[in-house]
């Protein structure tokens, strides 16, 4: 009676398993009165609405757009989908809730690698084994090296490869 109908698939078979109780049995037919409690238990749970897993799957597709290759770490993430049990009921949506926050804090917690600055450390290298009296204006170089930003992450990588072939641009 305590039950929110709103929470179950078809609610009828609770409903019969209730009205086929029979009262009045005596104590040698406790068996039969168990049988009648097990029938309404038995019936309360087999009909319970699925737990909505929607913000799950949103999370665990998030996670499956991005690229692992661009993160120092992405164990964590794994990890977290991999916890993901399916077949939850309505009554542990809170657990399906928290199965969804452990993906999304995963993903909140990455990091990029950082981008590969080889190149423009190969150009700095080259314009620096130059002798810059030979030249009539130098500037250039000097100009692109000191446009240098580091600390860049893989994202920007286009950016890092653009600073060194300012660099060789330059030297040629």
């Amino acid at each position: 009676n305590a039950l929110k109908k709103d929470d179950y698939k078809d609610f009828s078979g609770v409903e019969t398993a209730v009205k086929a109780v029979v009262r009045g049995k005596n104590i040698t037919e406790q068996s039969e009165v168990d049988k009648m409690a097990k029938a309404i238990e038995d019936a309360i749970k087999a009909q319970y609405k699925d737990a909505d897993y929607t913000k799950v799957d949103a999370a665990i597709a998030k996670a499956n757009a991005l690229k692992k290759d661009d993160y120092k770490d992405f164990s964590g993430v794994d990890t977290a989908v991999k916890a993901v049990i399916r077949g939850k009921n309505i009554t542990e949506q809170s657990e399906v809730d928290k199965m969804a926050k452990a993906i999304e804090d995963a993903i909140a917690a990455l990091q990029y690698k950082d981008a590969d600055y080889t190149k423009v450390d190969e150009a700095i290298a080259k314009a620096d084994a130059l002798n810059k009296d030979e030249y009539k204006d130098f500037s250039g170089v000097e100009a692109a090296i000191n446009a240098v930003v580091r600390g860049k992450n893989i994202t920007e990588q286009s950016e890092v490869d653009a600073m060194a072939k300012a660099i060789e641009d330059a030297i040629a």
